[in-house]
């Protein structure tokens, strides 16, 4: 069905095609809410422990050390202490070396990128491990990733926030993807089943001798490069993944 357009000429989508995404939709959640009740109490234990391990193997492709995951008897956390991100507004007001200031933007970027990797991180394993179709992300991690952007892109988050949870979720699958990685997402969550809570120091040595990349930078950089170059709709580890 072609699109309708409103009186300003923006593309709106026609009403029946928002109805039939929005029954799509409803069907998924309920579906999802019926395989979620069928789990046994270890098996939803397990898929806790799993949610928790992908934003665990996150932190650690892009090298960044949480304080300690644990499991309890309410659901999971990941402790990842205080962040800081430095909000576009402040760059555009800096005044000196162009260069200079547009590597600071680059490297801010980067943290704000791998914040939001590292919180899709969670729901994209729960997903697949459920074998759920289309990946959303938790209502709680997607809190965390609107402060996040919000801060950092101010009156431009509702441009640019859609975008970067596409982008952050499309690099964590391409992730998954990878065989080793995958099987370390949930070796670490049978270890967290086991031992309750972690530290995050023992994860990462945990994680290194599993062949878990921590090459969230290089990629993030070969992404940019990508993207300048107008071959950004891949992501840039997406190659290596099986």
């Amino acid at each position: 069905m072609p699109e309708e357009a409103d009186e300003d000429g923006h593309s709106i989508e026609a009403p029946s095609r928002r109805g039939m995404a929005s029954r799509m939709s409803a069907r998924g959640e309920e579906r999802r809410r019926r395989e979620f009740e069928r789990l046994t109490a270890r098996e939803r234990e397990k898929l806790i422990a799993v949610h928790e391990a992908g934003h665990a193997v996150a932190h650690f492709y892009h090298q960044s050390l949480f304080q300690r995951m644990s499991l309890g008897d309410e659901g999971g956390l990941v402790n990842v202490g205080p962040a800081a991100f430095v909000a576009n507004a402040l760059f555009d007001a800096l005044q000196g070396d162009p260069d200079a200031i547009a590597a600071q933007r680059c490297r801010n970027d980067y943290k704000v990128a791998a914040a939001v990797d590292t919180l899709v991180a969670g729901s994209i394993a729960e997903f697949r491990w459920m074998k759920w179709r289309p990946y959303l992300i938790s209502p709680g991690d997607e809190s965390l990733i609107d402060r996040v952007l919000r801060h950092v892109h101010g009156e431009r988050f509702a441009t640019i926030a859609p975008g970067a949870k596409r982008a952050g979720a499309a690099r964590i699958r391409a992730l998954f993807r990878r065989r080793e990685v995958w099987q370390a997402v949930l070796d670490l969550a049978d270890q967290l089943v086991i031992a309750r809570e972690l530290e995050g120091v023992d994860v990462f040595s945990f994680l290194r001798g599993r062949q878990v990349p921590g090459t969230g930078l290089r990629d993030f950089m070969k992404f940019a490069r990508a993207a300048m170059s107008g071959e950004g709709d891949r992501p840039a580890h997406a190659s290596g993944a099986r």
